[in-house]
């Protein structure tokens, strides 16, 4: 009866033991999904040759009639899936720990979706189509930004005070240097030169790049504390 029970006790602290690492292996993946989609920028960028990181959007990179290098796909795709699994461990802390982060895990599986449109929806090569044919990807794209705005904010006030300064400084970078692109954007779909869209683009972009892997680092962060008081 004895041996019965400590092997029970055996194998329900093995099943916890992996869900500990799964959990943390989803939460890490925002972090990390962050750095692939930097690293896909700028290799993209630097392998399509005459393209300008000053003037040129990120979206141009996959678009209709550009050169693509065979690995831009799989990484692309490698980078969602890592984005989903992010999405996924942080319902799940959620559903454990705090009902504002499933709110948080739903928005960024809907973030992910939304965001797909731009996939679906890819913008021309500039100066190959008109205002109207790149509409479907321009509201694709507003849309998924929305989607994150929103999810910053329901964020911020699930991780503390630092969090929260930290959430509402790129929250206020991608509104400011994302509003600033949209004359730029005006330009680009009439096929007209656009100096400095790049720039400002990825400054929009990558703070909310950060913001992902910040939400990733502090999430593992508290979730190393607790495991450390439990275990005291």
């Amino acid at each position: 009866m004895t041996s019965i029970r400590m092997r029970h006790h055996v194998d329900a602290g093995h099943q916890s033991a992996a869900t500990d690492i799964t959990r943390t292996t989803l939460l890490a993946s925002g972090v990390v999904s962050s750095f692939l989609y930097a690293a896909i920028d700028l290799l993209a960028g630097s392998s399509y040759d005459g393209y300008s990181f000053y003037s040129q959007t990120i979206s141009e990179l996959g678009a209709i009639g550009a050169p693509k290098p065979s690995w831009l796909a799989p990484l692309f795709l490698t980078y969602c899936a890592l984005m989903v699994a992010f999405a996924v461990g942080v319902l799940l802390e959620g559903i454990r720990n705090d009902s504002r982060l499933k709110i948080v895990g739903a928005l960024l599986l809907a973030y992910m979706l939304v965001g797909s449109g731009t996939s679906f929806f890819p913008m021309h090569v500039r100066g190959t189509a008109t205002l109207d044919a790149e509409l479907p990807h321009i509201i694709a794209g507003l849309a998924a930004t929305t989607v994150a705005l929103v999810t910053i904010v329901v964020a911020s006030t699930s991780l503390g005070t630092a969090f929260r300064k930290f959430s509402w400084a790129m929250f206020a970078s991608i509104l400011v240097f994302g509003a600033l692109t949209v004359p730029l954007g005006v330009k680009l779909a009439a096929g007209e030169p656009t100096p400095g869209l790049g720039i400002l683009e990825r400054l929009a972009y990558y703070s909310m790049l950060i913001w992902f892997a910040g939400l990733s680092l502090s999430l593992l962060r508290r979730k190393r504390s607790r495991g450390r008081r439990n275990f005291q």
